[in-house]
């Protein structure tokens, strides 16, 4: 009897280390207030913040202070004369236009040929969740996806993400919890049996 109560309390043990060891790579790698939006999938801002997550290709090349001109990484808008460009500009101004915003930058090009930052934007929703900008453009039908050869899935894309920490929220890239988990259920296993043979 006194063993019986073992498995069932080493697994709830271990589903709670699951979630609190889970991983999520902040997308701050660049915090900016956006200036001016260009189209629906460009614009301008000032950087605010240069996280010690921010990848080694932009090392040296960005500063707090900084003008820069981001591409919404994997999604396409329409072109100036191209039927709907009005409205996704429109649509990103009223995202992101003003605001303070999260860059996840892309860690394989840092750069397109322009000389533009390729990132996932981030603004926040509310106090526990963040907004993937580049999918809810892709949501609202004023952009679609448009794949390239970089650290991003978009198919694998949340609209909305949870906020890790102050600034942060879990992104495609991320440990997964199920491996995580899948170890921890190991040890859990292993350790119940030892004690099942001495209890």
């Amino acid at each position: 009897m006194a063993g019986g109560w073992r498995l069932p309390a080493a697994l709830f043990f271990f589903t709670l280390i699951a979630h609190a060891v889970a991983v999520h790579a902040s997308p701050g790698e660049l915090t900016v207030l956006v200036t001016r939006v260009v189209d629906g999938d460009t614009f301008y801002a000032r950087i605010v913040e240069v996280s010690s997550s921010a990848p080694s290709c932009l090392k040296g090349s960005v500063r707090a202070g900084s003008l820069v001109k981001v591409r919404l990484a994997d999604i396409n808008a329409p072109e100036r004369g191209e039927l709907g460009y009005a409205a996704a500009g429109a649509a990103l101004s009223r995202i992101i236009g003003g605001k303070t915003v999260l860059l996840d930058v892309d860690d394989v090009y840092c750069r397109d040929r322009y000389g533009r930052l390729v990132a996932v934007v981030y603004v926040r929703h509310n106090s526990s969740h963040l907004v993937n900008v580049n999918k809810l453009l892709v949501d609202r039908g004023v952009a679609r996806i448009w794949d390239h050869d970089n650290e991003f899935n978009p198919y694998k894309w949340r609209t909305y993400v949870k906020a890790a920490g102050d600034n942060g929220a879990g992104r495609d890239k991320t440990l997964s919890a199920a491996m995580i988990a899948a170890v921890l259920a190991l040890a859990v296993l292993a350790a119940a049996r030892r004690g099942w043979r001495t209890g």
